[in-house]
């Protein structure tokens, strides 16, 4: 048992010599975020290991100044995102 769990959605054939596959991280309740490795300034396990790359950890201002980098958006428009994101989690989690 970890913390991080893999789901696999597919395969989907495309064409007569492609499939898709789509593989993404779950974090679970096991999830602790490594202390012991981002107390000593580390990342935690799942995002050294992760060879998709996919998986980020830090500071959530941070974390929303990337997005928003990427995603063309202003911070704050991020962060309003996050959170209204957040609370339907909380209640999705409550029932």
């Amino acid at each position: 048992k970890t913390g991080i769990k893999v789901m696999t959605d597919g395969p989907w054939k495309i064409d007569d010599e492609h499939w898709n596959y789509n593989h993404w991280p779950i974090v679970t309740d096991l999830c602790d975020l490594c202390p012991e490795r981002t107390n000593a300034g580390r990342e935690p396990i799942c995002v050294h290991h992760c060879l998709a790359n996919i998986i980020t950890y830090g500071p959530v201002e941070e974390l929303a100044q990337k997005l928003a980098e990427i995603k063309n958006l202003s911070r704050e428009e991020v962060l309003a995102s996050a959170m209204r994101n957040a609370k339907d989690f909380y209640r999705i989690s409550e029932t």
